[in-house]
């Protein structure tokens, strides 16, 4: 009996990641670009910012009506300025966040990272996850997608290699294995314009930009795996796809060279296509997914 098996794992995101929380923001109404970033503004130091509570704590109701005027009519750098000149010093006791613009930015709605209660990012284990079985499915799936005269069910063939029963979703090989999130620091925040790499059209694009975790920078999550329970589950025949999850090491190992393919796959087919120049642009702006890892 192996029992479980626990690890510490560095992760590096490979190009940027994007998880979204659901939120929006919108430029000159919540937030406001000025010089290479965009600050997200606190509108409570806005409010104090422009005077709107008097000095016995009442509402200044004239302040208040242009407050509400200017939100609505997208036009925050009046309150910004508030009769001065605006600048990072200005700025700086007004914002929550301030996010570096990577490759331009031609987007009024930002959609916001995921972040916990206490404002900090993370990577979900369950997206980690997701990027684990995607890298894991990849080569299957690249050899199928290139053979020619067949009809294609990648579903499917994700549920034959995933699942013992297909049609039980209870049945998932990959509920033995559990990944904890893993944290970023807000200085790892950038901006980046979303675009469809499927849609060459660009009146056809959607018009958002995205909070992403950007590449290179490092983090750590927790992995176990109760292989015991995996055993029996198997009625002691695991599938030999899944001996990676007997060694950590060799599991990201796998990830890793199969994320590189999978990177290499995506840019042939995006230069394809003429979406891209070349992998600078590739890692630097479109292309969201999670890279490299090794466990200890």
């Amino acid at each position: 009996m192996k029992g479980n098996i626990r690890c510490n794992v560095e992760i590096e995101p490979l190009t940027c990641v994007h998880v979204g929380d659901g939120e929006k923001l919108r430029l000159n109404v919540d937030s406001y670009r000025f010089m290479n970033k965009v600050y997200v503004l606190d509108l409570n130091k806005l409010a104090d910012h422009i005077h709107l509570f008097k000095v016995d704590g009442t509402v200044d109701r004239s302040v208040l009506a242009r407050f509400e005027s200017r939100i609505l009519h997208g036009d925050v750098s009046s309150l910004i300025s508030n009769g001065t000149k605006i600048s990072e010093e200005v700025l700086s006791g007004l914002y929550k966040r301030a996010i570096g613009i990577r490759g331009g930015l031609s987007s009024d709605d930002i959609l916001t990272q995921i972040s916990d209660a206490f404002g900090r990012l993370y990577l979900p284990g369950s997206s980690i996850k997701g990027a684990i079985r995607t890298a894991v499915l990849a080569p299957l799936a690249i050899a199928e997608l290139e053979k020619e005269g067949i009809k294609h069910d990648e579903e499917g063939m994700e549920k034959q290699l995933f699942r013992k029963d297909k049609k039980d979703l209870t049945t998932d090989y990959f509920k033995f294995l559990r990944i904890s999130d893993a944290y970023f620091s807000q200085d790892n925040l950038g901006l980046v314009q979303m675009r469809a790499l499927n849609e060459p059209n660009p009146n056809k694009q959607k018009r958002n930009a995205l909070e992403v975790i950007t590449p290179g920078v490092k983090s750590e999550f927790h992995l176990s795996v109760d292989w015991d329970k995996l055993t029996l589950f198997c009625e002691n025949d695991v599938p030999r796809h899944l001996d990676f999850m007997l060694d950590p090491n060799g599991l990201f190992k796998h990830v890793n060279d199969n994320t590189s393919d999978l990177l290499e796959y995506d840019e042939d087919f995006i230069k394809r296509n003429d979406l891209i120049n070349n992998r600078d642009e590739l890692i630097d702006k479109y292309v969201y997914s999670i890279a490299k890892a090794r466990a200890w």
